[in-house]
């Protein structure tokens, strides 16, 4: 798929909230028929009216903010102590990440905590989404993108290795929440 922006994603709350979403999104994923669709995680948060067709794609950018269901998601389940429980992993969208669906979500569900990362190459935009303030993207720096795309054959040395430019975002994106936190 072009332009596909990546998420990372951990959701948080009591354990029969979440094992709802996790339930209700492999139930709809089953529905789809579509093996890179493991689950309708999109489709469980933000559930579309049953009389839609299934690719309405002007609903899912109105609702989800991407036009089609997450795919190609590793979505985990995990118990934690205290009747708490947390969904994280990863997945793709296409073009965009999934705000309007976070948004909706969780002012549907005031008792979780959702925290988002996306990451949109093609583009050089990547950000961070938290309830308490909503999403925040940054632009990647056009020479560490150079870096990452440049042909894998190339004998030069400024080509950046796949975990060094993670590492990377992952410090732009550290200091985005940081600045967020101090904000009044």
């Amino acid at each position: 798929m072009p332009d596909e922006c990546i998420n990372i994603i951990r959701i948080q709350g009591q354990m029969s909230v979440i094992q709802n979403v996790y339930e209700q999104a492999a139930r709809k994923a089953e529905t789809l028929n579509n093996p890179s669709v493991p689950l309708a995680l999109l489709e469980a948060m933000v559930p579309k009216p049953p009389e839609l067709i299934p690719n309405s794609i002007d609903w899912n950018l109105e609702n989800w903010g991407t036009k089609w269901e997450a795919h190609e998601s590793q979505i985990e389940y995990v118990i934690n102590k205290d009747a708490q429980a947390e969904l994280k992993g990863s997945f793709i969208t296409a073009w965009t990440p999934p705000i309007t669906a976070y948004t909706i979500f969780t002012q549907n569900n005031p008792g979780l905590w959702l925290y988002a990362e996306y990451y949109q190459l093609v583009e050089g935009l990547a950000g961070v989404f938290r309830q308490d303030f909503g999403a925040k993207s940054f632009r990647i720096p056009e020479d560490l993108l150079q870096r990452y795309f440049e042909d894998e054959e190339s004998e030069s040395d400024i080509n950046i290795d796949e975990e060094d430019f993670w590492n990377e975002i992952k410090i732009m994106v550290d200091a985005t929440i940081r600045s967020k936190d101090t904000c009044p």
